[in-house]
């Protein structure tokens, strides 16, 4: 089975949503630490 455009775009959505939720922890722990 090859990967298709689908695929990659899930896995592309995917990641991107990971990144973004580790990247809204770190600015939160970083603004609580600074407060």
């Amino acid at each position: 089975m090859g990967i298709g455009p689908a695929t990659v775009k899930t896995i592309v959505g995917t990641t991107f949503v990971i990144l973004l939720s580790s990247l809204m922890t770190i600015v939160k722990h970083y603004h609580h630490c600074q407060a």
